[in-house]
């Protein structure tokens, strides 16, 4: 099964809602909405699912320490009715310095954070009344309607979070890891799933370029550069590559090493022609995913009609 994140950064609202049309038509499985600063994800994954009719819509990821647990709740709620019960809502840790200097929040336990939003989450989506103390504190709160069932997806990078995304979780989303870390971190989330006598579905992103002409290649190569310095600059990120033997060239990439970078893209995304892209892909769901998540990375002078192309040639 293929999924479809859209990343909504340099895309007007138009174009993403058309995009996202598209991969209902051709018989995408799933439609994820990353939060990257420009639009609030949950938002934009339900106005996807109010311009679809099949496909599963969901955030991947919205940071725990960005919304206040009743405010994430009404925000959920009605996601899930616009997407007539499409919704996933994917969660993350997210970063210190955005929890600390964006969300006016205090970077404190991420996985007991985690773990307590799921457990209050999932009480006020059900329509009970919640009284919860701690950190997250709500007293007495519950919501008019009740919604669609919403699965509940953690994004998952470290052992302890993998552990903890198989023991609560509905799902893990996996991000920036080549085919062999995948495969490990599935067993670990998987394991510990059934430790707690429960199932989870394991779910990646690859960051990919389908480029039908020669004159792309310069612009696509441009763009997945960039996207593999902005993420594999930051600590998690770069510690969980650095775990999965990528860690010369990792090193090599500080020291503006065009070549190593190339080697990364080589390694964790997918890009080429669509016989190229084809086969990166299958070597990620032979990894034992149950979705790979095409992440398509725009480029060139128009990106809409980039990541279209990547939609389509990623398909076929």
């Amino acid at each position: 099964m293929l999924g479809l994140a859209l990343r909504d950064t340099g895309l007007a609202l138009r174009d993403l809602t058309a995009l996202a049309r598209c991969a209902d038509d051709i018989g995408y499985a799933s439609l994820w909405a990353p939060e990257v600063g420009s639009r609030d994800a949950i938002f934009l994954a339900g106005a996807y699912g109010s311009a679809t009719h099949t496909i599963s819509v969901g955030t991947g990821v919205v940071p725990v320490y960005s919304r206040k647990i009743v405010s994430l709740a009404l925000s959920v709620a009605v996601a899930a009715e616009a997407s007539e019960g499409r919704f996933i809502l994917g969660i993350g840790a997210g970063h210190r310095f955005a929890t600390e200097a964006w969300y006016e929040s205090r970077w404190h336990n991420p996985r007991d954070r985690m773990r307590d939003t799921v457990q209050v989450l999932r009480a006020i989506l059900t329509g009970e009344r919640v009284e919860h103390a701690g950190e997250l504190a709500v007293n007495g709160f519950h919501l008019g309607t009740t919604p669609p069932f919403v699965p509940v997806y953690l994004a998952a990078l470290t052992p302890s979070s993998l552990r903890l995304a198989g023991e609560i979780a509905d799902g893990v989303i996996l991000n920036w890891l080549p085919p062999e870390g995948v495969e490990k971190a599935a067993l670990l989330a998987r394991e510990a799933a059934a430790d707690a006598g429960r199932t989870v579905r394991v779910i990646a992103y690859v960051r990919t370029a389908v480029i039908e002409d020669p004159a792309e290649e310069h612009d696509a190569r441009t763009a997945l550069h960039e996207q593999a310095y902005a993420y594999l600059s930051l600590p998690s990120y770069a510690n969980s590559v650095r775990k999965v033997g990528l860690g010369r060239e990792l090193d090599a990439m500080a020291s503006g090493h065009e070549k190593a970078v190339d080697a990364l893209v080589g390694s964790l995304c997918a890009s080429g022609d669509a016989a190229a892209v084809a086969k990166k892909l299958a070597e990620y769901r032979d990894a034992g995913l149950d979705e790979v998540v095409v992440y398509p990375v725009p480029f060139g002078d128009d990106p809409a009609e980039s990541v279209l192309q990547t939609i389509r040639g990623a398909k076929t």
